[in-house]
């Protein structure tokens, strides 16, 4: 009994002192700066008034001194302190406990004379550090939707559908004051199943997969997401409902909730525009490619589309076998219209990854088409297949693939086909990895 009478004594006495000590103490106002004035030895103090949880800016402007800022908790305890100075510089904190701090300020030179300022510059309540945070861009319809379904406007989520199915998805908005990006809003049209969306844009969605996640617009069947996109952008995307919670990259790749988002992944319904539709795959056309999305500023791409009256080159394949890499792979020629043997050496273009530049990547068309208009002249190009479960050790800059290349591959094409040795009229080219084997090969 007698212990606890002498703390409840202490606790008194130091919570008298505390009020005491404040009681003279110029308050921080929130914005408001302060100039304090720094005596030899002596340190200035101010209160800061915060509630619990609640994170607090201090600045302080030092004027070419180093200063010493101490904080003390509302019970007089030592709290937050750092050397500030000779510039401008900040204090952080966070409360532990609601009420009044003590922020000392002494020089750390206890001769040092001079002024100094000192302001409140930012609070943030606790409720409000734990709230999600605010987009990076919104789309200006999706407010006024959300507007109208909280006035009751049963009608309204109807009539947005019935907009974008006219005019197709993704919206695309203007961002104020921004010139060089614009705000894309990706939808969803849900049911009663529908637990999230993901819109996969890789390889951006596997850095911060949950800034790839569609939100829903309250009770209603509409899903949405709005990032900000470079208006000179021209990408590939699909949607895939209900998937699999995917962690960043970062942390490791997680290849059963890649496999189960790809099996969701489809072209976004609602956008017409698809890339690598194949006609003849056995999937359900739903499920077939990719949707594209264009920018107002995307670059045009006058070469991919094959033209009327173009003479076409054609295509051979080939079985290739290296033994310097113990492995086998397909080989694509490319032959200009009208190719001959007999002809002068034609320059030569390698291109790695044969199957991108077959599919995703129209290579023939875009030869024929630059050769058609003189902007190239007439090339053979070998396209390099990669062998099964080699394109990940022989591509990133690996120099026994770049011999092979040139000792083992090079020769054999030349037994085939007419193309220059000169390397002055040689191009190696690759994208992601076969960048890599494209630029370490020419080196």
């Amino acid at each position: 009994m007698y212990a606890q009478r002498a703390s409840v004594i202490a606790f008194f006495i130091v919570a008298v002192w505390s009020r005491a000590t404040l009681a003279g103490e110029p308050e921080l106002k929130l914005g408001q700066i302060v100039e304090g004035r720094l005596s030899p030895g002596q340190a200035q103090s101010f209160v800061v008034s915060l509630a619990d949880g609640a994170f607090a800016q201090i600045g302080v402007n030092p004027r070419g001194q180093t200063l010493i800022v101490k904080t003390y908790d509302p019970s007089g305890k030592p709290f937050r302190g750092a050397y500030l100075g000779p510039e401008e510089d900040k204090l952080n904190l966070v409360a532990e406990a609601p009420g009044s701090y003590r922020v000392e300020v002494a020089p750390a030179d206890k001769r040092a004379t001079g002024t100094y300022t000192i302001a409140l510059e930012k609070v943030v309540t606790l409720a409000a550090r734990l709230a999600p945070p605010k987009p990076v861009v919104e789309s200006k319809r999706i407010p006024a939707l959300r507007a109208a379904v909280v006035r009751g406007d049963r009608e309204s989520v109807n009539a947005f559908w019935e907009e974008v199915r006219k005019s197709g998805a993704p919206l695309i908005e203007p961002i104020a004051g921004d010139r060089e990006n614009m705000a894309v809003t990706f939808l969803w049209r849900g049911k009663p199943d529908t637990h999230n969306v993901m819109v996969l844009w890789l390889p951006y969605a596997g850095v911060v997969p949950d800034e790839y996640l569609m939100e829903r617009l309250g009770e209603t069947d509409v899903w949405y997401k709005t990032i900000k996109v470079d208006r000179r952008m021209r990408l590939a995307y699909t949607l895939a409902p209900n998937a699999a919670r995917l962690r960043p990259f970062s942390l490791g790749i997680d290849n059963d909730a890649i496999t189960m988002i790809a099996a969701a992944a489809r072209p976004d319904p609602l956008n017409p525009k698809r890339w690598r539709a194949d006609p003849e795959s056995v999937d359900a056309p739903e499920y077939r490619g990719s949707s594209v999305l264009e920018m107002p500023g995307a670059p045009p791409q006058p070469w991919i589309a094959p033209r009327p009256g173009v003479p076409a080159g054609r295509v051979e394949k080939h079985r290739f076998k290296s033994a310097a890499l113990n492995n086998e792979r397909e080989i694509a020629v490319y032959l200009p219209p009208r190719y001959s043997p007999q002809a002068e050496p034609y320059p030569l273009l390698v291109l790695f990854d044969e199957d991108a530049y077959l599919s995703l990547v129209p290579t023939p068309t875009i030869l024929d088409n630059l050769i058609s208009e003189a902007r190239i002249p007439p090339v053979v190009a070998l396209l390099v297949g990669n062998a099964p479960g080699a394109r990940d050790r022989e591509l990133p800059c690996n120099p026994e693939f770049s011999r092979a290349l040139v000792t083992e591959l090079l020769p054999w094409a030349h037994g085939l086909y007419s193309f220059t040795k000169d390397p002055r009229h040689t191009v190696v080219a690759g994208s992601s990895a076969g960048g890599l084997a494209a630029a370490c090969s020419g080196l």
